[in-house]
């Protein structure tokens, strides 16, 4: 929110200036009419979720474990307005704005005790994905259709019966999920299993590494990527806006443009990019 940035460098040069209240007053108004509305879009989401979320954790933990989840406001029980006000003191010391939406969190507990304070890595790991289950769901019950899943290396900090309920009860979502450990996917009762071998690059094979920021991208930079992706020689690597390009040739095989979203000089540092170092 643009009024916390704003009050925050305000309260910092308060202590120096009284005549500032003025300015504050006025950025606090904005942020209590502002996220109170946020407040209470989020409060109705979690709602939202709240009728799958349950329902997917329990059946994660084989109906062991009961999670909840509640809306933690920075304000508490109290006018957010009034919390500003109350805050001003000590966010003069901090330079930083203690209350409102964006100190808001969400308390997850399992069996009535905090997952992240007291929880396992396997029962975190669940919290996370039964989330991420319970917004497709959110997603369906809006759009009429579940969105696609790319789960990356989830299954090594679950035991073999979260594992299961991942590779088997996830029934009308497409779902790509990836692993390192064969013995994952043991108890995979349906779909297909791709095994990667050789997928490494090694820095001897790499052609060139080059720009693909915005304003270097030249008609001939955009002509080759067009034409090495109608040839099925673009392999993405990145989940962001793509910065660089590495263009790469093995004897014997056609090229291979791999799209990251690593500066190209950040790749030129790294010897071991995508492989052996040299």
């Amino acid at each position: 929110m643009r009024a916390v940035t704003q009050r925050n460098q305000i309260i910092k040069d308060y202590r120096y200036d009284g005549t500032l209240s003025v300015m504050l007053d006025i950025f606090e108004d904005e942020i209590a009419a502002s996220g109170a509305k946020i407040a209470d879009i989020r409060k109705k989401y979690i709602d939202r979720l709240g009728e799958f979320l349950p329902k997917v954790y329990e059946g994660l933990s084989s109906g062991k474990e009961i999670l909840e989840t509640e809306y933690i406001s920075s304000a508490g029980e109290e006018n957010l307005r009034q919390a500003l006000l109350t805050a001003r003191k000590s966010d003069m010391y901090t330079g930083n704005t203690s209350v409102g939406p964006h100190r808001d969190d969400i308390e997850f507990k399992i069996n009535g005790i905090s997952a992240r304070s007291f929880g396992s890595q396997g029962q975190k790991r669940s919290v996370a994905l039964a989330l991420k289950l319970a917004e497709a769901e959110v997603i369906n019950k809006v759009n009429g259709e579940y969105p696609v899943f790319l789960l990356d290396d989830v299954m090594s900090e679950l035991d073999p019966e979260r594992q299961n309920y991942i590779l088997n009860h996830i029934k009308g979502i497409q779902s790509f999920i990836t692993c390192c450990d064969p013995s994952n996917v043991e108890r995979l009762k349906s779909g297909k299993i791709f095994e990667m071998k050789k997928g490494v690059v090694r820095s001897s094979e790499i052609v060139g590494i080059f720009d693909l920021e915005s304003s270097t991208v030249s008609k001939h930079t955009r002509k080759f990527l067009n034409n090495a992706e109608k040839r099925g020689e673009v392999i993405t690597v990145s989940y962001e806006l793509p910065k660089s390009f590495a263009v790469c040739r093995k004897k014997g095989e056609k090229q291979r443009v791999y799209i990251s979203q690593l500066a190209s000089s950040t790749l030129f540092k790294r010897s071991n990019f995508l492989g052996e170092k040299t």
